[in-house]
C-alpha cells in the first residue's frame, strides 16, 4: 500500500478528534453542549465517517487499513487533547472499542460498495445498527420520563423530560441507512436492510449494557 493511503486517514483522524473535544470542553450552554456532544459522539461521528470512507476504497484490505488507521489516530489524538487540557473527567468509554471496530466497519463499508445487492443491504443494516447501538444504550441508561410513563405511572417525578439530544444517536444512523440504501440502490432488499439494522441495534445495545455492567463490577 502506498504511504499516501495511510497518511490521508491519519490526517483525517486528527481532524475527527477536534469536534468531540470542542463539544466537550468549549461550549458552555447546557442544551447546545448536549446536542453537540450527541452529534459528535465518538461512536457516531467516527463510526459514520469510517463507514462512508470505506465505501470509497477499492479493495477490502485498503478499507480495513484505512478504517483502522483513522480510528486509532482519532482516539489517540482525542485523548491527548484531553490530557493536555488537564481534563480528568472520564470519557464516554467507547474509544477502546473503536480500535477493534475499525476492521469491522472497514469490511462492512467495502461490502456495501462492492458486494452483491443482498450482501450490501445486510452490511449497511449491520453498520448502521452498530452506530445506533450507542444511542440506544444511552437511552436505556438514562431514560426520559416520556418513555418510562409506559412502564410506571408518575415517572415524571423521577425522570427528566425527553431532550432532542436523546434521539440523535438513533435518528442519524437511520438517516445514514436511508442515504446508503439510496446511493447504492439497496431498497429492493429493504426487508433485509431494516431487519439487519433492527436486530443489530438490539444485539449491540445489549452487548454494550453487558460490558458496562461488567466494567462497573471490576
Amino acid at each position: 500500500m502506498r504511504p499516501v493511503m495511510v497518511i490521508r486517514p491519519v490526517l483525517a483522524g486528527i481532524l475527527l478528534a477536534l469536534p468531540p473535544y470542542a463539544a466537550r470542553t468549549l461550549v458552555d450552554d447546557y442544551d447546545l453542549a448536549r446536542i453537540l456532544t450527541a452529534v459528535t459522539g465518538l461512536g457516531l461521528l467516527w463510526g459514520t465517517t469510517v463507514l462512508l470512507t470505506a465505501t470509497a476504497t477499492a479493495t477490502r484490505r485498503q478499507a480495513i487499513i484505512t478504517a483502522t488507521a483513522l480510528l486509532i489516530t482519532a482516539a489517540v489524538t482525542y485523548h491527548l487533547l484531553i490530557l493536555l487540557a488537564g481534563d480528568t473527567r472520564t470519557g464516554p468509554g467507547v474509544a477502546p472499542v473503536l480500535w477493534l471496530a475499525g476492521p469491522v466497519l472497514g469490511a462492512l463499508g467495502h461490502t456495501i460498495r462492492h458486494g452483491d445487492p443482498r450482501q450490501a443491504a445486510s452490511a449497511a443494516g449491520i453498520g448502521c445498527g452498530l452506530l445506533a447501538s450507542e444511542g440506544g444504550t444511552l437511552l436505556i441508561i438514562d431514560p426520559p420520563a416520556e418513555l418510562m410513563e409506559f412502564f410506571e405511572r408518575g415517572a415524571s417525578e423521577f425522570y427528566g423530560p425527553l431532550h432532542p439530544a436523546d434521539l440523535i444517536g438513533l435518528i442519524l444512523p437511520l438517516l445514514l441507512l436511508a442515504v446508503l440504501a439510496t446511493r447504492h440502490s439497496l431498497w429492493k432488499h429493504g426487508a433485509v436492510l431494516l431487519f439487519t439494522a433492527a436486530t443489530t441495534t438490539v444485539g449491540a445495545t445489549l452487548l454494550w449494557l453487558f460490558l458496562l455492567v461488567v466494567a462497573s463490577h471490576r
